[in-house]
């Protein structure tokens, strides 16, 4: 038995999967030793939060604006792939 650990953390945007081959032997004078493949798929957090092109928006709307009236438009990333 054993365990597989990283050396430094994962990052889905980077990396979004791994293949690892395992191998084992014994010590012994004619080593016996068989290998695996493991897959790693790296699972998506939001780690990155919304990007605005501006960081300050100001906007105003007459107060007899009807219902539903548009107030501000603006364009936002977010580097989270989905």
């Amino acid at each position: 038995s054993g365990s597989i650990f990283t050396k430094s953390p994962l990052d889905y945007e980077m990396e979004r999967s791994y293949w690892l081959v395992i191998e084992a032997s014994n010590q012994a004078s004619r080593p016996i030793g068989s290998q695996i493949e493991v897959y790693v798929g790296v699972v998506n957090v939001n780690d990155n939060a919304p990007i605005t092109e501006e960081m300050l928006y100001y906007a105003s709307i007459p107060e007899n604006s009807p219902a539903n009236t548009p107030i501000i438009t603006l364009v936002a990333r977010d580097d989270d792939d989905d």
